[in-house]
């Protein structure tokens, strides 16, 4: 590869495009915050262990100007995330340039997904990706207080990880063994199992944000084994601003959390390149588990 290419000079330009390093994870939080999203430090930490050397960032006269991370679960299908470019370097292909650097990394896996803001859809939509569906984010001011709990809510222990591996293998679709323990430990105290007669029936995660705590992954097999995990994780989060990001086809979850209290605050777009081969249990998935996880 030429110097030129190599240092990214396009036009006389040069932006460089390289693999993210730990040093960088500071300056991207600093994007992501500018850009009024919900990520700590310990997202950024958590999504740069799983994925080293497959995330990238753009660097302009010394100074990091953009980013994007990677998660490949098992070369089936695999995430893109935190597309970040500063406000005043976009519309000169920064994005593209990062997503190209992303899709290279992950040309073995079979599928690509992202959860696209409306102004970042159009990027994905040039380079391939096609719409699966919408994901909305409702956030309230002050998490519902801690309620009752039925019998068979109760917190998550190690000693469950088994079976919570093996229903979001199912429900998702392929398995997460990184990811969720390390969302476990961000906030412990926001993980909750429910569980029926025939054994594990749903689990929830969820982890401090900067603009609120975040409830996800919310994984059941029915409507109140959700609710019920729901609110004894809104429970534990000590009336801080919360946030849940539901797909579309649970409306009926959405209905109830806006009947206490939260408000649609934005939308994104499923998008997918590649077959679907493993489309899991949608119907079980009424959070996912952040737009940089799936």
């Amino acid at each position: 590869m030429s110097e030129q290419r190599a240092s990214g000079v396009t036009g006389g330009d040069p932006i460089e495009v390289r693999p993210m390093e730990a040093g960088d994870l500071e300056a991207g939080l600093r994007l992501a915050g500018a850009a009024g999203w919900n990520q700590r430090i310990d997202d950024w930490r958590l999504v740069h262990t799983m994925s080293p050397g497959a995330n990238f960032v753009a660097i302009f006269e010394n100074r990091l100007v953009g980013t994007t991370v990677t998660v490949n679960y098992g070369n089936r299908v695999s995430w893109i995330a935190m597309v970040l470019v500063d406000p005043a370097l976009r519309r000169r292909g920064i994005a593209t340039r990062l997503m190209a650097a992303a899709l290279g990394a992950l040309a073995g896996s079979e599928t690509i997904k992202l959860d696209a803001t409306p102004a970042g859809r159009e990027v994905y939509l040039r380079l391939g990706f096609v719409d699966e569906g919408v994901v909305t984010r409702l956030q309230t001011p002050a998490a519902p207080p801690p309620a009752a709990r039925p019998a068979g809510i109760r917190p998550m222990t190690p000693a469950d990880w088994q079976a919570v591996l093996a229903l979001d293998e199912r429900v998702f679709g392929t398995l997460r063994a990184a990811l969720l323990p390390g969302l476990f430990h961000l906030a412990p105290g926001y993980a909750w199992v429910a569980e029926g007669r025939s054994g594990l029936e749903g689990f929830c995660l969820g982890r401090p944000g900067m603009r609120g705590e975040y409830l996800g992954p919310v994984t059941a097999l029915g409507v109140e084994a959700a609710r019920e995990l729901a609110l004894a994780a809104f429970g534990a989060m000590g009336g801080k601003p919360a946030l849940v990001d539901v797909p579309e086809w649970q409306p009926e979850f959405q209905s109830w959390l806006k009947g206490r209290g939260f408000e649609e605050q934005r939308t994104f777009a499923r998008m997918r390149k590649g077959p679907e081969a493993y489309p899991g249990l949608p119907a079980s998935v009424f959070g996912i588990a952040g737009p940089e996880f799936g």
